[in-house]
């Protein structure tokens, strides 16, 4: 367990560790991330027997692993930002390997999520807050909120090559302001977000594919398999959206993206759980193309779902009496 970077009973080091972060914040307006910095990566060695135990309760993975030089140091440099920005706790690169390092039979790009502490959100400076949110986890310490998403990752790691992305370990970077952070390694997807592909769908006369309803009931399906799936292991995305979920379009999967996992420890887990299948639900079902099909399959197959979306139309019968009349 990593040692907390200030003592929540003790206003001083709170107001401390605040100022600090504050100072770290103006820092890093002055020296971003650009494109074309350079960092040390070490993508562990994988266990091929660990990457063939699949269970059963999983998608089946349909993305070979990237060619990557695992178990040996290389550089990757930045080359487009993803995500950055000051509203963001985090940032978001691609990244790929520096000239004279990329393996002749692929492209290894990566996406590389630098968490920085002075990005996250700051404790509570009034006298005993802290202790009082770290307690119900309204406030995580910035280790912990790394750990919480590392854990998803690895918790749901035979999804990784279908519904979730490739995940190739925790690091440690120096930023260029002189701030440590924590970097998630993570395969890059080319695919488009599902905001992107809905809205092709209205706008975009060529674009079919998701027109189809068994394509686009496929995608459902693949997020819905995985989020019953995390919940099960006491894993919970926390921000599912459709910014949050990108389209395999080769397999018709949705691969959710972005695992927060950091659910406030005061709510009960059923609560929790709900809050994820109200957001998928809401994700897939709001599509003007769609939607009373799909409202029709999730009363026949998933029902749990359905009850978030429209608890009311479940006291109706809603969908009996439709097929009814």
């Amino acid at each position: 367990m990593s040692i907390p970077p200030f003592v929540a009973s003790d206003p001083q080091s709170v107001w401390d560790y605040c100022e600090e972060m504050i100072c770290l914040q103006g820092a890093s307006f002055n020296r971003p991330l650009v494109a074309g910095m350079s960092f040390a990566f070490y993508p562990p060695s994988r266990s091929s027997d660990g990457m063939q135990c699949v269970r059963s309760d999983a998608l089946r993975r349909v993305r070979p692993v990237p060619h990557l030089p695992f178990g040996e140091t290389c550089e990757y440099v930045l080359s487009r930002p993803l995500q950055v920005g000051n509203d963001y706790h985090s940032q978001i690169w691609v990244a790929t390997p520096r000239d004279g390092q990329a393996l002749a039979d692929a492209d290894p790009a990566l996406v590389l999520k630098f968490i920085v502490p002075s990005a996250l959100r700051h404790p509570n400076e009034h006298p005993g807050m802290a202790v009082f949110d770290i307690k119900n986890g309204q406030y995580r310490y910035p280790a912990d909120l790394v750990q919480c998403q590392v854990a998803a990752y690895l918790a749901l790691e035979e999804f990784q090559g279908s519904t979730m992305a490739y995940f190739f370990g925790l690091h440690q970077a120096t930023m260029p302001w002189g701030e440590e952070a924590s970097v998630l390694a993570l395969e890059y997807l080319p695919g488009p977000t599902f905001r992107a592909a809905k809205a092709a769908l209205r706008s975009n006369p060529l674009t079919l594919k998701y027109r189809n309803f068994e394509s686009y009931l496929a995608l459902a399906e693949s997020a819905i398999t995985t989020v019953k799936t995390a919940h099960n292991r006491h894993i919970y995305h926390c921000d599912l959206r459709e910014e949050n979920i990108l389209v395999d379009e080769d397999n018709d999967l949705a691969v959710i993206i972005d695992w927060h996992n950091n659910p406030r420890t005061i709510d009960d887990h059923e609560l929790i759980a709900y809050g994820d299948l109200y957001d998928t639900g809401c994700t897939f079902v709001r599509c003007d193309m769609h939607r009373e099909q799909l409202k029709k399959s999730l009363w026949t197959a998933h029902l749990d779902v359905f009850s978030t979306v429209y608890p009311d139309e479940v006291e109706d019968g809603w969908v009996e009496e439709d097929s009814e009349s």
